[in-house]
């Protein structure tokens, strides 16, 4: 962590408070504010990641002509090296923002092998003080530009106690009202809170990840790596930030694991929790993440479960800590264990969606798990891992039109993931409709010659069906690739105890049978 305090007021530049000339262009009912990167349909501003809007500009100010992605990543990202897969999702974010033009084109259009095109014709406005055209945009509908300098003043929806940046606030208050007993106390404050909690005392360092975690935490590629753009400018202000890191590692995780993305996923994520934790040895989130990592990927479960007890030490209140240890507890088959870990994370952190519908999943009576994750419908409608678990309560309890609504509800929320895909398949083969479990089968094979489909999905969904030789194929892929969703196979609704292949695949994993 630095040791810079700054308890100087930070610079929050309202850049349309002040309009300068830039460029606005038009195209269908959209209008593209450049300088200000801000996409508005019908004058209503869409709700975009940043990155996502400099893709659109990128492609706009080159209109016409095609791009490859070597450029885009170039001009998109010029002072970084990232993977072409934050691309392609924001990609796949603006062709479904933008839809099709009215002759049906796409507004951005693939070229096999050769890029990316923006098509169609494109109004160019010079606006200045908000003239020249521009139709005028409510006083409502402006706000900040999400620049290093006031990246915090939009926090997003289900922002946590631990992100909020109201003491800041009423530091930035004493500071500037100020005589010297008050200047001595402001001091003080700040040592104690982010010293004493580990925060950056980097101003632009702290607010930047006070934006970016909560994204983070919504479980959906597009927002992971929104939450991650965020969380890599914080340690790029202050390059000693550990929970900052200890933070990225965790996305990377949840990338790896919630997501599809590819499993060295895995090793970014140990890389960061490594730093965080040379940082500070003290950070409990630095040692679960790396337990994820030795969990998920490297399969060293006395390893994984030596650092998850360390971080519980280092701080017993971690709700994220219980959670995860309850998953290991769960999935190596201490399941008793496992529901003690969990119910204790419900005590911690009554309102997160995810260890809601953990907890809901890890309820033996049946009764009880359903009034559970109902409750953790009501609270959290738009979480597409609270509707996956709802699915699987359903399936156990036999509800299976229920189940079949909410896993469907599941792939809308988050149509890029699978699991529950494979979760639907269990269902439908289960009620005779094994012709539309195939279709969707189908479906993902021919995703995955564009993305990657955890191999242990395609291995689940055969298994289903019956096909035991292609899931034991797929399950040596999964094996040999270092598929993190391999370690869902010794959970009882997936182990085939019959097989003996399977048995022994269970061994190598690392499972005692």
């Amino acid at each position: 962590m630095s040791s810079k305090i700054n308890l100087g007021v930070p610079k929050f530049i309202l850049k349309m408070g002040n309009p300068t000339e830039r460029y606005v262009y038009e195209f269908g009912d959209f209008r593209l504010d450049a300088g200000h990167r801000m996409l508005y349909h019908k004058d209503e501003e869409l709700s975009l990641a940043p990155k996502a809007v400099e893709t659109l500009v990128a492609l706009v100010e080159r209109r016409g002509e095609i791009m490859s992605k070597d450029e885009l990543l170039e001009v998109v990202w010029p002072d970084a090296v990232v993977e072409e897969s934050n691309l392609f999702v924001y990609l796949s974010v603006l062709r479904k923002t933008l839809g099709t033009q009215e002759n049906g084109d796409p507004w951005v259009e693939t070229r096999r092998r050769r890029g990316y095109r923006f098509s169609g014709d494109v109004r160019l406005v010079l606006a200045q003080n908000g003239g020249n055209g521009i139709p005028y945009i409510k006083p409502a509908a402006l706000r900040l530009v999400h620049t290093p300098s006031d990246v915090a003043t939009t926090m997003p929806e289900n922002a946590t106690s631990e992100t909020r940046p109201a003491k800041r606030t009423t530091l930035r208050t004493v500071y500037a009202g100020a005589g010297l007993a008050l200047v001595i106390a402001a001091v003080a404050f700040a040592y104690q809170y982010f010293v004493a909690s580990n925060h950056s005392t980097d101003t632009d360092a702290y607010l930047l990840y006070n934006r970016g975690l909560p994204y983070t935490l919504r479980l959906t590629e597009l927002e992971i790596r929104t939450g991650l753009d965020y969380l890599y400018q914080a340690v790029a202000k202050d390059p000693a930030y550990a929970k900052a890191y200890a933070a990225i590692a965790r996305a990377h995780l949840f990338l790896g694991i919630a997501c599809e993305a590819d499993p060295s996923e895995f090793v970014r994520a140990r890389d960061a929790a490594r730093k965080a934790i040379e940082l500070d040895g003290t950070l409990a989130e630095g040692h679960s993440a790396l337990a994820g990592v030795a969990f998920f990927y490297d399969r060293e479960f006395t390893q994984a479960e030596s650092l998850y007890k360390r971080a519980l030490e280092l701080d017993p209140k971690s709700s994220t800590a219980h959670q995860q240890y309850a998953d290991f507890l769960n999935k190596t088959g201490r399941h008793d264990e496992g529901r003690a870990e969990i119910a204790r994370a419900m005590e911690l952190e009554p309102t997160s969606p995810f260890i809601n519908a953990f907890y809901a999943a890890s309820i033996r009576d049946d009764k009880g798990a359903l009034e559970q994750i109902r409750l953790a419908l009501n609270q959290s409608p738009n979480n597409y891992v609270v509707h996956l678990f709802a699915g699987e309560i359903y399936r156990r309890n036999e509800m299976y039109d229920e189940a079949v609504a909410e896993l469907r509800g599941a792939k809308e929320l988050s149509p890029e993931q699978t699991w529950s895909d494979v979760a639907l398949i269990e269902v439908l083969v289960h009620v005779g409709k094994t012709d539309e479990a195939r279709m969707i089968v189908d479906g993902m094979l021919l995703d995955s010659k564009t993305r990657y489909i955890p191999p242990t999905h395609f291995a689940l969904a055969y298994k289903e069906l019956g096909d035991r030789n292609k899931a034991h194929a797929y399950f040596e892929e999964a094996y040999t690739t270092h598929d993190p969703k391999i370690v869902f196979l010794n959970e009882p609704r997936w182990n085939d105890r019959d097989d003996p292949r399977y048995q022994e695949l269970l061994r190598r994993v690392g499972f005692t049978l």
